[in-house]
């Protein structure tokens, strides 16, 4: 599927960039950044989703990048080289979170000049996308009738829960409570693997590597295609999941802008009726407004990525 990809015509002329914020239901405001590609009177888009705001894009990215570039997977080749930051990030992973936005708007502005959705190209069909909302503890009844990924600490009697996230903290004890009320929930990075335990993992999943490395075949990953950093490699994941039986559904980065769209037609196309952590990003505001798409999610098919 990727070479389908790769082999996609590109004119990229120029790009631009735009700050994107939003208070967030965890406190605080969310910072992003929204990138432009532009190339035969068109625009893609892709977001940086990094959080440090000191390492976040905030200057457009190096015109070398696509200088002479005549398809999609020339993008691909010159980021292999290239070095997207002036000095090392904080955190290694902002490396594939700058990557990812480049290659989500490249994606995105080849599937428009090829007047093509990303659907189409890769001969598959937009489902109706299953979604989880995953609020900060005080909120945990605010959204009836959907379902929920909750952190370990906010696990009470009576709540609709599928996934419990323990960010690999807690103790055995906690492992059991949680799964004496809750038997069918994914355990998300859990700090002990105890008998019966439907386990999927998260934080330390970026490559097809990380997933072999793991001492036990898991139930489920989570994906989060920000954090994986390029179509290749995500395309990797995607293959060794289905070829090893292991469920997938799609996590989401706080994304404010099209870098939600985005992973919400990759959980369409790929896991759609899985516990996927990508609800509409009005589900994360600091006030939701009242009405709020519900799950399923159902995706319109147009030229893009978006």
């Amino acid at each position: 599927m990727p070479e389908r990809l790769a082999a996609l015509p590109l004119v990229l002329d120029e790009s631009d960039i735009e700050a994107l914020s939003q208070p967030v239901a965890i406190g605080g405001v969310r910072r992003t950044t929204l990138l432009r590609l532009k190339g035969r009177g068109m625009e893609g888009f892709g977001e940086d989703v990094t959080f440090q705001d000191d390492d976040r894009l905030c200057t457009q990215p190096t015109e070398a990048l696509w200088r002479g570039v005549t398809t999609l997977g020339d993008v691909w080749d010159r980021l292999d080289q290239a070095d997207l930051f002036d000095r090392p990030p904080r955190y290694e992973v902002v490396r594939n979170y700058r990557r990812w936005a480049i290659e989500a708007a490249a994606l995105d502005l080849a599937l428009r000049q090829a007047n093509v959705s990303l659907a189409e190209l890769l001969g598959r069909s937009l489902r109706p996308v299953h979604f989880v909302v995953s609020p900060p503890r005080i909120h945990l009844r605010r959204f009836p009738g959907l379902r929920l990924k909750v952190d370990s600490d906010g696990v009470e009697p009576g709540l609709p829960i599928d996934v419990i996230d323990f960010k690999a903290q807690g103790s055995v004890a906690l492992v059991r409570r949680a799964f004496d009320q809750y038997p069918e929930a994914l355990f998300e990075d859990p700090p002990q693997i105890v008998d019966g335990l439907r386990v999927s993992w998260d934080t330390q999943i970026q490559t097809v590597e990380d997933i072999r490395r793991l001492p036990e075949r898991p139930d489920a990953i989570n994906i989060k295609p920000a954090r994986v950093g390029s179509v290749r490699a995500l395309f990797e994941i995607y293959e060794e999941c289905r070829s090893s039986g292991i469920a997938m559904y799609g996590g989401g980065q706080h994304e404010l802008g099209p870098g939600r769209a985005q992973i919400q037609v990759l959980a369409s196309l790929f896991h759609s009726d899985a516990p996927n952590d990508v609800a509409p990003a009005g589900y994360n505001a600091a006030d939701p407004p009242e009405l709020l798409t519900p799950s399923p999610l159902v995706l319109k098919d147009s030229p893009g990525f978006v």
